[in-house]
């Protein structure tokens, strides 16, 4: 085969590559609504993601202190215990810390 048969062969491939590409591109774009951010969420949206994290942080630092104080343990064992019965009990660990917080009853032990 020639140089030049080889390089018209390469050409005709990832030209059908290209276009096997297009297919695939133009078959799966009905199934993203045309409505989607592509950008993700936008200002307001992101200053309440992170409002609501800061306060889930903080509720989760204030049962981890109480964990520590009533167990005499560091605050990674802390943190630890609260992970444990989160996974055990399929809740939310934030969910399980506002309860501690709230009532200063440790859920699951």
């Amino acid at each position: 085969m020639e140089t030049n048969d080889i390089f018209a062969k390469l050409d005709e491939i990832v030209a059908g590559e290209k276009l096997d590409a297009r297919a695939h591109a133009e078959a799966a774009a009905p199934a993203v609504p045309s409505d989607t951010p592509t950008e993700g969420p936008g200002p307001t949206q992101r200053i309440s993601n992170l409002e609501l994290a800061l306060e889930h942080r903080t509720v989760i630092g204030q049962a981890t202190g109480i964990v520590m104080e009533r167990y005499g343990i560091d605050a990674a064992a802390a943190f630890s215990v609260l992970a444990r019965i989160s996974s055990h009990t399929n809740r939310k660990i934030y969910v399980i810390a506002g309860e501690l917080v709230e009532k200063r009853q440790t859920p699951g032990l």
